[in-house]
């Protein structure tokens, strides 16, 4: 089946612009059409198709979605009886859409339209006392991206959603579009679970809320993540306000250091952790990576005297390491209700091992492999162990935002693409994996790679900062390296995977 939105639609006789996306659950698109018809005369159009919106893929998590965008602008002479229709034609299957209904009525395609325009439809919502129950609704603040914290608020709601609680949250993104029709623009996502259905709804601005959230009870506001937020000053405000008019439970987690700076992974200006400087270091970071101006404050001082205001009202601050509880504190003083609350993984056991003779060590990554989770370190790595023709192998059971490396390491360097946790040992025992290495080169909140590899009984390997090395300090299969210089971390983690290949001999994984 079709899945598809039109985001934005202008037709004025001569000027035509359209941006949306579409994409087939099953199969790919061969081709996308719009069609004018007047009569017997008809004229098409081809536009730019399968454009990257990684804001649909993050919807729906399929592969398709990540490529559906579509868009075109440009003088058309048509006459104003004139019928649109976009026309998309799969492999098995061609689907015609009228544009005008779409343009006059956009929360409509057949029943195939992910979402609706909460303004238009607020209204007419059949909401009651009976929708919900005695215990309240909780309300949840998000955003729309991949990661440990989209991880930890999809298991958290799930178990909402099985005490047959009424659930709302408020998801904020970025729409990504061809910058010579529209700029980006932020938009929210609502997502409103209650009665065992679920409705969707998309809005331009958080106070657009209101109405909804009047007609309800609610109990809990959980802030999850505010990135991406628009005005984060005005955002902190309204959730503070709304908080204390409904009088419920307001509940804050620290999956990043957003609070303590907008460079959320704490990279100074030399894209080096930043140690937390106080002062005119801070401002001269805060000004040199322009946040003054994107969020206006002079200073990084203001901006968390902002976030005290948040904080401050929050009857609890979920942290997830003792790490990140001295770092707020450092900040923030000590009168926070931190709670720590480390995350708990399922479904993940040790592996078997049996010996097997093998030459070599393979260095297994888990997850995302960007600039603060050590690309870097990891590219010098690769060379050193391409140039000097090392019996090494790295495999990333995950991605990379890193351009080329497999043509330019295509010898050394294993890339599998996003991976399912509960599939984490077929991983391993294909690719033979001795030894974990987390090259994070900032602090993590938690690491829920490092959790992973530890739960399967591997060698595992840190750099001294964040979350890790304080679960690492009390496995006894860890490593928690003094230097992040490559080619001293790479010895020595290679001195510690063969220790433990003597030890054990070497093996292969039995799943």
């Amino acid at each position: 089946m079709f899945k598809m939105n039109v985001d934005f639609l202008e037709w004025n006789g001569m000027d035509f612009s359209i941006r949306g996306w579409v994409f087939h659950e099953n199969e790919g698109i061969d081709q996308i059409e719009i069609v004018f018809e007047s009569g017997a005369i008809q004229e098409k159009i081809i536009p730019v198709a399968k454009q990257y919106r990684e804001d649909v893929g993050r919807v729906f998590q399929q592969e398709n979605a990540y490529v559906s965008g579509f868009f075109w602008k440009g003088k058309l002479r048509i006459s104003a009886k004139t019928q649109a229709f976009l026309v998309v034609a799969g492999k098995g299957e061609t689907k015609k859409f009228l544009l005008q209904s779409l343009a006059a009525n956009m929360d409509e395609v057949g029943n195939e339209i992910l979402v609706r325009d909460v303004a238009k439809h607020i209204s007419e919502m059949p909401i009651s006392a009976g929708d919900v129950d005695a215990r309240g609704a909780i309300l949840v603040f998000d955003h729309l991206c991949k990661g440990g914290a989209a991880y930890y608020i999809q298991k958290r709601i799930k178990a909402i959603l099985t005490l047959h609680k009424t659930c709302i949250v408020v998801r904020c993104y970025q729409v990504e579009v061809q910058k010579d029709i529209k700029e980006d623009q932020i938009r929210f996502q609502l997502l409103h679970y209650a009665n065992g259905k679920e409705e969707r709804y998309v809005f331009d601005q958080l106070e657009e809320l209101e109405p909804f959230a009047a007609k309800l009870r609610i109990d809990e506001i959980w802030v999850n993540e505010l990135m991406a937020y628009p005005d984060i000053c005005k955002s902190i405000k309204y959730i503070v306000d709304l908080s204390r008019e409904k009088k419920a439970t307001l509940r804050y987690m620290v999956h990043d250091f957003f609070s303590v700076c907008p460079s959320t992974t704490l990279l100074g200006q030399d894209d080096r952790y930043c140690q937390l400087p106080k002062g005119s270091d801070c401002d001269s970071c805060f000004l040199e990576k322009s946040f003054s101006k994107k969020y206006n404050m002079p200073s990084v001082l203001q901006w968390r005297d902002m976030w005290k205001t948040l904080l401050r009202a929050c009857d609890e601050i979920l942290v997830f390491s003792e790490d990140s509880k001295k770092r707020m504190e450092a900040v923030f003083g000590v009168s926070l209700p931190l709670s720590l609350q480390p995350h708990k993984l399922e479904g993940i056991k040790a592996v078997r091992r049996r010996c097997r003779v093998k030459t070599g060590i393979t260095i297994g990554i888990l997850g995302t492999l960007n600039l603060a989770k050590g690309k870097l370190v990891i590219q010098d790595m690769l060379d050193i162990i391409k140039n000097e023709k090392r019996k090494v192998r790295i495999v990333l059971i995950g991605y990379t935002d890193a351009v080329g490396w497999e043509t330019a390491y295509d010898q050394v360097l294993q890339v599998t693409g996003s991976y399912d946790q509960t599939h984490l040992a077929q991983y391993v025992a294909k690719y033979k994996i001795d030894v974990f290495f987390i090259p994070s080169i900032c602090p993590e909140t938690f690491s829920y790679t490092t959790e992973e590899a530890m739960l399967m009984g591997f060698p595992v390997v840190s750099f001294p900062i964040g979350a890790p090395p304080e679960r690492l300090q009390n496995y006894a299969k860890g490593l928690v390296l003094d230097s992040m210089h490559a080619r001293e971390a790479l010895d020595r983690m290679l001195v510690f995977a063969e220790r433990f290949k003597k030890k054990i001999g070497r093996f292969y994984i039995d799943v």
